[in-house]
This record gives C-alpha cells, structure tokens and sequence, in this order.
C-alpha cells in the first residue's frame, strides 16, 4: 500500500470517528430532527451537484432515501437522549448484523458457518461494550440506535437490489 493511501484511510477513519461527536455537539443547539435534516441536505449537495442521479426508479430511490433518513433521524434523537456518542457508533454498526439477517430472509441468500460465527463473535463483544450500565444512559436511545440500525441494514439490501 501507498503511503499516500494509507494516509488516506486514517483521514476517513477519523472524520468517521469524529462525526458523532460533531452531531452531539450540533443537536444542543438546534432540534435533532431539524439537524439530521441539515446534515443529510448538505451531505446530498455534492451529488446532486456532481453526479448523474443514479439510473433506478423513483420508488427504489425513495426507498433508499427514505430508510436512510430514518437511520440519520434515529441516530440524532438517540444521542439527544443522552446516548453516548461511542456507545452509538458502536451499537449503529450492528447494521452489518441487520443487514445479513434480512438478506437471508428476503433475499434467500445463504449464511456461511465463518459468517456466522463472526456475527457471534462480533455481537458478544458489542454486549460486553454496552453491558456496563455507565455506559448506557437512555434505554430509549438505545433503542432508537438499534432501530436505525435494522433501517440502514434495509437500505442496504435496497441498494444491492438497485
């Protein structure tokens, strides 16, 4: 690997990272929803400014978009609920979980043993994380992230259909 491209990973790692402590800063000073609403128009006007509109249907695309702001909204009002921004970005990436599961019943696709097996291993260690009580300040906001996580998994399997 280029130096250049590994510079490049650590610098999308970061803005990743740093992202739901932007937001937890942002959602103090403007309502959740009209924030995510902010966020998901200016995240939106570079590819309406420098990309084709995709070549799918209108209803797919709503569909797309509209799984997708529900993710975004979800997340906001999890974090104005006092979840924690870690405990949020962790819990949110349970959408790779979402996502398998909801192939495996709409799409049919099959569910390898390593496959498995690393779900396993992956959701034992996001209960280790978010077991310690301190951690978790809002039972509904923990919720509102694992509802945004099933979204993004749905958006996920429209995409892959699109």
């Amino acid at each position: 690997m280029e130096p250049k491209d590994i510079l490049l990973g650590v610098f999308a790692a970061a803005v990743w990272g740093i992202n739901y402590v932007l937001i937890k800063l942002g959602i103090k000073d403007f309502p959740p929803l009209f924030f995510a609403g902010i966020r998901a128009v200016v995240a939106s006007l570079p590819f309406i400014v420098f990309f084709p509109r995709p070549n799918i249907s209108f209803k797919l695309l709503f569909a797309i978009s509209g799984t997708m702001f529900i993710t975004i909204s979800f997340l906001f009002l999890a974090l104005s609920l006092g979840l924690a921004a870690s405990i949020t970005s962790i819990t949110l990436q349970t959408q790779s979980f979402f996502t398998v599961f909801l192939a495996f019943l709409f799409l049919k696709e099959s569910i390898r043993l390593y496959q498995m097996l690393g779900i396993l291993f992956a959701f034992v260690g996001v209960c280790f994380i978010t077991n310690d009580p301190t951690n978790i300040q809002s039972i509904a906001g923990m919720i509102l992230i694992l509802i945004a996580a099933l979204s993004w998994g749905g958006s996920n399997l429209l995409i892959k259909k699109a």
